[in-house]
């Protein structure tokens, strides 16, 4: 795996790449609700994970974001 630290504060990280086994790569990004629904704008994700309850904003870009992707393409 690789990891990419989050600039500014400190022990964050930003992104992860896992390798897999059959070959493919997964990237994990990790967001916080202070980074508002525009770090999700223009970007596709297969999955998204809130730990707890997003503002209203915030969980609405997430599903358009997951509902811009086919499963398996």
């Amino acid at each position: 795996a690789r990891v990419k630290p989050r600039s500014g504060i400190a022990d964050a990280v930003d992104a992860i790449q896992v390798r897999h086994v059959s070959g493919g790569v997964s990237r994990l990004k990790f967001k916080s609700y202070d980074q508002g629904r525009q770090s999700f704008e223009g970007t596709k994700k297969d999955l998204i994970w809130f730990d707890e309850e997003p503002p209203f904003d915030v969980y609405g870009e997430g599903l358009l974001r997951t509902a811009a992707t086919v499963p398996g393409q």
